[in-house]
């Protein structure tokens, strides 16, 4: 299984810049004054870091302790070690009991549902990021597509499901992912009231050289990975 306590994988994913469309959409004045932001897999918390540095209330969460031990260190110059500590947290996407209903502006979905090991864990957490998000919030995803193609092996849907693969990108290619094409995942959302914001968008990218695929380790992969960027939008209440 990959090692995302690995302190090489820790760094890598900390020294990533924040992602360029969560730049652009809050360098275009979209996020609103006082907008709390909720960081599902923030992994080394690039993107909290960022909001939290603007003076964002971004609660952060990711299930690997390493990933949030440095999210907290960057946060904790902003806000204190404390406060850090409250804002980032422990936790699974699915499993988000300890937030309210109708908390967030803006939901950053990164490269972390498609961890979802079966179909019924993804739907869980579309499910909670619907009901975390306040009535005109968004919610930015990038989700792997079965598209992707990795360097050495073929995708094999598990049997019985719908979307979950095995054989992607990592160290344990038997470890099920979840993995949509956009229209499955404006499908997923869907199901749940979000409608695209903006229309869903493929990026095909080669997997080696600038712009790689990097496994857990940041080691370059070879092979092809294909991304579905999307922005969902709660509806506001009729």
């Amino acid at each position: 299984m990959a090692r995302w306590d690995d302190p090489d994988t820790v760094a890598f994913f900390a020294s990533r810049p924040p992602d360029h469309r969560l730049l652009a959409w809050v360098e275009a004045g979209s996020l609103p004054c006082g907008a709390r932001v909720l960081d599902l897999g923030c992994a080394g918390g690039r993107n909290t870091a960022y909001l939290t540095g603007l003076d964002v209330e971004v609660i952060a969460v990711d299930a690997e302790p390493a990933m949030v031990a440095a999210t907290r260190a960057r946060v904790a110059p902003f806000v204190g070690p404390e406060e850090a500590a409250r804002r980032v947290r422990v936790g699974r996407f699915d499993a988000l009991d300890d937030l309210r209903d109708d908390a967030f502006e803006l939901v950053l979905a990164l490269g972390v549902l498609q961890n979802a090991t079966d179909d019924a864990e993804f739907a869980r957490g579309v499910r909670e990021i619907a009901r975390v998000l306040r009535p005109g919030g968004t919610v930015l995803v990038a989700h792997f597509s079965p598209a992707s193609r990795p360097p050495d092996r073929a995708l094999s849907r598990v049997a019985g499901s719908a979307h979950a693969y095995r054989g992607f990108f990592g160290e344990d290619p038997e470890l099920p992912m979840v993995l949509h094409e956009a229209g499955d995942l404006d499908a997923a959302f869907a199901a749940v009231g979000l409608a695209p914001l903006v229309p869903s968008d493929t990026v095909v990218a080669p997997a080696s050289g600038a712009g790689s695929h990097r496994d857990t380790r940041g080691r370059t992969a070879g092979g092809t990975r294909v991304t579905v960027n999307a922005h969902y939008r709660k509806p506001h209440a009729s």
